[in-house]
């Protein structure tokens, strides 16, 4: 999810290269751009000392509302969920159930003040959810 825009433009990249396109200048430029913003993401995700998990979970709720500092309220997101995710927590559905909830419950404090509705609360749980299926497998 932290590259995910990221890996689209790479694979369109590679979409253009194996059409045989001639602009390979095009393709080179392209493929720096995409090198320079994974560095800048991950000098900033190492600048805030967050963890990869942390740091995909600051991006989707900077994309959303990007004039929150969202670190403190991020960090105590994933230390109420940390002790529930140990290996093979994924094929427990009550711990997956619970994690949920928990997403649910951090994302509902913020309904009234950024004016978020049902459906964008879905939709950013869900998001964060398969963050912490992504990084948090221990």
């Amino acid at each position: 999810p932290v590259y995910e825009t990221l890996s689209d433009r790479v694979q369109r990249i590679l979409d253009k290269w194996r059409s045989k396109t001639k602009d390979y200048e095009s393709i080179y430029r392209e493929g720096v751009k995409i090198v320079e913003e994974i560095n800048a993401l991950s000098a900033r995700q190492k600048e805030l000392d967050l963890t990869d998990l942390e740091y995909s979970v600051l991006l989707i709720l900077e994309k959303r509302f990007p004039q929150v500092n969202w670190l403190n309220d991020i960090k105590e997101l994933t230390n109420v969920i940390k002790d529930k995710l140990f290996p093979g927590w994924t094929l427990q559905k009550t711990v997956m159930k619970e994690v949920e909830r928990d997403i649910r419950r951090f994302l509902r404090k913020y309904v009234a003040s950024y004016n978020i509705d049902l459906a964008e609360i879905d939709n950013l749980s869900r998001q964060i959810k398969d963050n912490f299926e992504e990084y948090g497998k221990n």
